[in-house]
């Protein structure tokens, strides 16, 4: 894999310098000349490899890669900070600069190199050629962008860790069934925003689509194109498996929140559910097709909207009582297995957007049990009829929906068009998102440091 760093403005220039420093100034020793890390976090690792010295998760000298946080490696390049960062237990800060003349490490966050000049909202989207790009939303310039990816057989779908500065991506094969591709199981990649290395990817011993990151782990559906009902959950550090939980048949998108999983499968009419106290299912599906398709969950988890195979339109699930409490249909002729694969909460779990592809629309609801109508938004960019470009395998545009972090914008995956959610309006057309529905989300930034993420899925908090 080869990695190419791209300075599309002033910040991406501070970036990229640093970027580079961080994965190619190790001396053979990163991190020693740095000093200690924080307090609580254990010693800097001494490992020679970028971006892994300084590695540490609550204590000891842990300094093998694929723990929980990442640290900047120390070097003795002069003027650049010194000091592995602390560890993912809140160190005190790291030590003092190298020999170079570095200034000492940041204190009391770990994972970042210091000096990253990014704040606010950066939206990343992938293409299928191996690309990753970087936008400052709201202004939408590019910030950066990187090649050598290995995501060229087909991203399935995408979920991040600010803490560590990892993007998880799911890419190759869908299952046994997958058709038009030369590998019918997927891998499992890492790829660290701060180091912009990829730090691992794992070839899978099954299919895969869109996983979801919580608590350190990574569960991965076993692909749509497929019988079972089985997700398979890795340590997200390393990628190493750890075990197998059952959902909805065919595995297909899915959703962790709080300890516990949404899992949604493309033969099933239940949306099924690990961790709540009284619900292990919901539905059943309004349609006469069965499948679970893109659905999300509020914030105090009592409510889940839900698209379906066959069903231009949404319901709203009890998570309390596993019943669909009511089912808005968009009106006959879905026009395409699943005609409205496109939904998204807002982030104050006050508006649902969900997608008609059928005739090209967004429709925004109020986000209650008897949902009304707000706005239907006309795409300025159609998805369908299409295929995205360029693309490995499974290319028909499906579409895909997100909020911003901050709820004031709705990405239209395989459209481009970026919605204005105070008007309801397209603001923006993104030619990277055109072509991409399984790759992006948000990461937000303070001070070079990652503090959140949207995930790709747009959820109420």
């Amino acid at each position: 894999m080869t990695t190419k760093w791209f300075v599309g403005s002033k910040s991406a220039l501070i970036y990229g310098g640093l970027a580079l420093i961080a994965a190619c100034s190790s001396t053979g020793e990163g991190g020693q000349g740095g000093g200690s890390a924080g307090s609580s976090s254990g010693t800097a690792g001494t490992s020679s490899e970028a971006g892994s010295g300084g590695i540490s998760t609550s204590g000891g000298s842990a300094s093998a890669a694929g723990t929980n946080t990442v640290g900047a490696s120390g070097s003795a390049t002069a003027g650049q900070s010194g000091g592995g960062a602390g560890g993912s237990s809140g160190g005190n800060g790291g030590g003092a600069g190298s020999a170079g003349g570095g200034q000492a490490g940041t204190a009391g966050m770990g994972g970042a190199p210091s000096g990253l000049s990014y704040n606010g909202a950066i939206f990343y989207v992938t293409r299928a050629d191996g690309t990753l790009f970087a936008f400052q939303t709201g202004t939408w310039e590019q910030v950066g962008k990187w090649t050598g990816l290995p995501i060229t057989d087909g991203i399935r779908g995408i979920d991040a860790d600010p803490a560590t500065g990892n993007i998880y991506f799911t890419h190759g094969g869908a299952g046994p069934n997958s058709f038009g591709n030369v590998t019918k199981n997927g891998s499992l990649a890492a790829w660290n925003l701060y180091t912009s290395k990829l730090v691992y990817d794992k070839k899978l011993e099954h299919g895969v689509d869109q996983p979801s990151y919580g608590n350190a782990l990574i569960y991965v559906p076993a692909g749509e194109f497929t019988d079972v009902r089985d997700w398979i959950y890795y340590r997200a550090s390393d990628g190493a498996k750890l075990g197998t939980e059952p959902g909805g048949m065919n595995p297909h998108d899915t959703i962790y929140k709080n300890g516990h999983r949404y899992y949604g499968g493309t033969e099933d009419t239940y949306l099924y559910v690990i961790g709540l106290p009284n619900v292990t299912k919901v539905g059943p599906s309004p349609s006469g097709t069965a499948g679970v398709r893109p659905f999300t969950v509020n914030g105090s988890e009592t409510r889940a909207y839900i698209t379906w195979s066959n069903y231009r339109g949404f319901s709203v699930g009890d998570l309390t009582t596993g019943k669909i409490i009511k089912s808005v249909s968009f009106g006959g002729d879905p026009c395409h297995i699943a005609p409205s694969h496109g939904m998204t909460l807002s982030p104050d779990n006050k508006e649902v957007y969900v997608l008609d592809t059928c005739i090209n629309q967004v429709k925004a609801y109020t986000a209650t049990d008897d949902p009304q109508l707000i706005a239907a938004i006309p795409f300025e960019h159609d998805i369908r009829p299409g295929d995205e470009n360029p693309c490995a395998w499974d290319c028909a545009k499906d579409g895909w929906l997100m909020h911003s972090r901050d709820g004031k914008y709705v990405y239209v995956g395989d459209s481009g068009d970026i919605i204005d959610t105070a008007t309801h309006k397209i603001t923006h057309y993104m030619p990277e998102l055109a072509n991409c529905r399984h790759g992006f989300l948000e990461m937000v930034w303070k001070d070079g440091y990652i503090v959140d993420t949207s995930t790709h899925v747009g959820l109420g908090y």
